[in-house]
């Protein structure tokens, strides 16, 4: 996420994040936040993620990310208010043999998931003409 930051400081955006105790020990923190919501457990950390932002743009990751995922589809089934005009956005970025990164995981997502939930981007242009449609 530092990457992400980092270019969007470069762009003069603005950037926020939340993070927990331990975690910071162990990556720290990403220089050029805007601002910044510690809290002391990761499900509070998602909660203040999910209420402060408008859009989500799920990259590889590893497991804390696929719970972050799955958390947002789960608001998505129940309707939660939380989740109104915004959209989820799963970068299925490809390694060099174009294997997608997610490839495994979303036909999970499409058998339990409605239509509509998310969206799959492959490359970065399409993850920014998702986020400026609010298609997701």
């Amino acid at each position: 996420m530092g990457a992400v930051v980092r270019g969007s400081v470069e762009a003069g955006g603005w950037t926020a994040g939340s993070n927990v105790p331990h975690i910071i020990k162990l990556e720290g923190l990403p220089e050029g936040l805007s601002q910044f919501w510690l809290r002391p457990d990761i499900y509070t950390r998602m909660e203040v993620m999910i209420e402060h932002s408008d859009a989500f743009v799920i990259f590889p990751g590893g497991a804390g990310t696929v719970q972050e995922l799955l958390a947002l589809m789960i608001l998505r089934q129940q309707k939660d208010a939380v989740m109104d005009g915004k959209p989820v956005i799963v970068f299925n970025r490809a390694d060099d043999k174009g294997q997608g990164f997610w490839d495994l995981l979303l036909p999970l997502l499409d058998a339990t998931c409605e239509s509509g939930d998310y969206v799959v981007a492959e490359s970065l242009e399409q993850i920014k003409k998702f986020v400026d449609e609010g298609v997701g």
